[in-house]
């Protein structure tokens, strides 16, 4: 079954990782699954936002980290995109998870964890306490390039999906998943192949796809196999494609 992710919510369409773009994405029928990106505030909220600085997406300057919530919340992280989403805010992952509660959406919700060398420890922790909180671990993937992120989770609570994301054509693979215990890789578009799928496939591991955005490319994908969740900023592409 095809099964198709909106990147960072429905980003073509609305703001990027902000609750108008995760609301969209939630109520188009036939996305099975919503990506965001999270890290944490100075005063360690986590919260969705892809950028490590607040530039692009807000009307305000500087790095995440360097702010706390408070601060972060009254910028507008909307108007960039179309003046209609004005007010927009960046939001804080709780609520992203009380939306797939409150809903009681049936939805994959990806996560990834940012990482720029200036992780707190606290990271892991908060975020698997609020998915708990929520009762939204089955539904819940976490995924990060910083593959010891994904090793503490796992050691934190092996009760998670975990995955790791991985660009460019990565050796020892296998050993990479058997030393974190993920589960799933999630692997840039350009870098997948039948090698690849039949070696994951073979041991049991789940295959994300990203950011899938032609459709000549969404339909290579679906080519090559029926089991691979595509990540895109254009849902329609994947839903108007062969099965």
């Amino acid at each position: 079954m095809l099964k198709c992710c909106a990147h960072r919510g429905y980003s073509s369409r609305a703001p990027e990782n902000t609750m108008a773009a995760i609301e969209m994405a939630l109520h188009t029928s036939g996305i099975t699954g919503v990506e965001i990106d999270i890290q944490l505030t100075k005063d360690l909220v986590p919260v969705v936002i892809h950028d490590f600085f607040i530039d692009r997406t807000t009307n305000g300057q500087g790095f995440v980290r360097d702010k706390d919530y408070q601060q972060l919340s009254k910028f507008d992280a909307g108007s960039w995109f179309k003046a209609e989403y004005k007010g927009e805010k960046i939001p804080a992952l709780e609520e992203v998870l009380q939306l797939f509660k409150e809903t009681e959406s049936k939805d994959d919700l990806i996560i990834e964890i940012k990482s720029d060398g200036h992780d707190s420890p606290e990271i892991e922790k908060r975020v698997i306490e609020l998915i708990k909180q929520f009762n939204l671990t089955s539904q819940v993937y976490i995924k990060s390039f910083n593959h010891e992120i994904i090793k503490s989770i796992n050691e934190i609570d092996p009760g998670f999906n975990t995955g790791l994301l991985i660009s460019g054509r990565s050796t020892l693979i296998l050993e990479q998943l058997e030393y974190t215990r993920a589960s799933f890789i999630s692997i840039s578009h350009y870098y997948l192949d039948q090698n690849i799928i039949d070696l994951m496939e073979s041991n049991g591991i789940g295959i994300m796809s990203w950011t899938v955005n032609k459709s000549s490319n969404i339909n290579r994908i679906t080519d090559l196999s029926d089991n691979i969740v595509i990540i895109t900023n254009y849902p329609e592409k994947v839903l108007a494609s062969k099965i």
